[in-house]
Parts: C-alpha cells; structure tokens; sequence
C-alpha cells in the first residue's frame, strides 16, 4: 500500500509542476503579437484561476486512490466519513485497489514524459512560457531534446496525459474502477468525465499549435529554421509526426 501511495504522490508533484507557470517574466505584448490571436492555452495561461484548476483537476483521481489506500485499514468517524464520499459501493471494495503491471506502465510513461518535459523548461531557460511568444533576443534552440523533436516539451506532455490515463483508468486496482465512481455517483462521473476531457484537450492543443508555431519560427529565423528541420523532421513523434 504505501509503495502505491508514494507513486501516486509522485504522480500529483509532477503533474502539479507541469501546470505550474514556468518562474520566468511573462512575455510583453508586443513579444506575443507575432502568433496573432491567443489560442485557448494563451487565454487559460493567462488566468492564475485557470491554472490552478487545471492542476486540482488532474491531481484529483490520484489523490482520491491515496486517500482511499491510507484511510480502508482505519475505523473512526472521519475515516468513515471521507470514505463514504469516495467509496461509492461496499466499503471492502477498497480492498480492491491494488498495484497492477498497467498502473506501473502507465506510471512509468507519465513520469518520464513529465521530466522530459521538464527538462525542456531548463533547456530553453527564459524562452520557455506558456503563451507563444518570440521574446527580446529570442534563439532558435536546436539542441538537447530539441535534437530529437521539434516540440519536445508538447511531446512530454502528451505522454505524461497518456499515461497517466493508462495508470488511473485502463487498469484494475485503481479508485476509479474498483469503488464504483463510473457506475454508482453521478459527482464521480462528471469529475472523471471533467478530468478526461481536460486531459484530451490539452493533448489536442498541444499537437494543434505544432504548425502554428513552426510557421512562425520559419519566418523569424529563415534558413537557420529549414536547416533545423530537415535535421529534426519530427515535430512531436520520430518516423510518425
């Protein structure tokens, strides 16, 4: 139990630093204006509420297995109480939760996808933010991740969404589909509901602003962009995309 417990604390940390605006001076605006009208990341960046709620919203069903986990072998009117809110169906179905191979392959893929996506944040130093922007003395990045993809840090983050459905939701053993939130709590059902959808529309943006942002890096650094692009062809998966 507290093998599963800490894995899913990890989970929560890098999600949490993954939606955690990058500790840099946001661009001006006449640093943005060169991607034309904000998409919908652009927009949610710029909202601290926003942000916030991105990071509960994926942090939640994980942190609900912990709770789970810590509280099943405790007897006691608070223990009770949150249980009976997260259980949703007998109370020894929460026995039920468990570590399973799809819980660490998914695991495995959400961590890894979230560092690398991190490191592309120390990669690109104050060039990295959440709104698109060419900023002041902007440099075209080519090297480290930006050897493999062209978009390393979207490719990142699409892998710790990935993975991070396969590890809470494709297996058995998980809170969602042992306690009977999909079929027993309405509440369950729009939060899990809540959560994939904000899942897939980040990994939908994420692969939508790929063409946007290279048309404009082509334009800002002309031939210096083609060379790179034809030594890095992939925007977020090599051989596929």
């Amino acid at each position: 139990m507290a093998t599963k417990v800490t894995l899913l604390a990890v989970l929560v940390v890098v999600g949490y630093k993954m939606f955690s605006p990058p500790p840099v001076q946001p661009p001006l605006p006449h640093e943005r204006r060169k991607y034309g009208k904000e998409d919908n990341v652009d927009w949610i960046a710029g909202k601290q509420w926003l942000l916030v709620s991105s990071q509960i919203i994926v942090a939640f069903p994980a942190a609900c297995e912990a709770v789970v986990l810590i509280l099943r072998d405790h007897r006691g009117p608070v223990s009770g109480f949150v249980l009976s809110h997260l259980v949703y169906c007998d109370r020894e179905y929460a026995y039920r939760l468990k570590m399973s191979s799809i819980f660490l392959a998914g695991w495995s893929a959400a961590v890894a996808g979230g560092l690398f996506r991190m490191h592309c944040y120390r990669v690109l130093g104050p060039q990295y933010t959440f709104q698109r922007a060419i900023i002041d003395g902007h440099q075209l990045i080519t090297t480290g991740p930006y050897a493999i993809v062209r978009h390393p840090a979207y490719a990142g983050f699409n892998v710790y969404m990935l993975g991070t459905l396969i590890a809470l939701l494709a297996g058995p053993g998980s809170w969602v589909t042992e306690c009977g939130v999909l079929g027993s709590s309405t509440l369950g059902r729009f939060v899990v509901g809540a959560w994939v959808l904000c899942a897939f529309h980040f990994m939908v943006m994420a692969f939508c602003r790929c063409a946007g942002e290279d048309e404009v890096l082509r334009k800002e650094f002309g031939d210096k962009w083609v060379r790179w692009s034809q030594r890095t062809p992939a925007r977020l998966l090599p051989g596929i995309y």
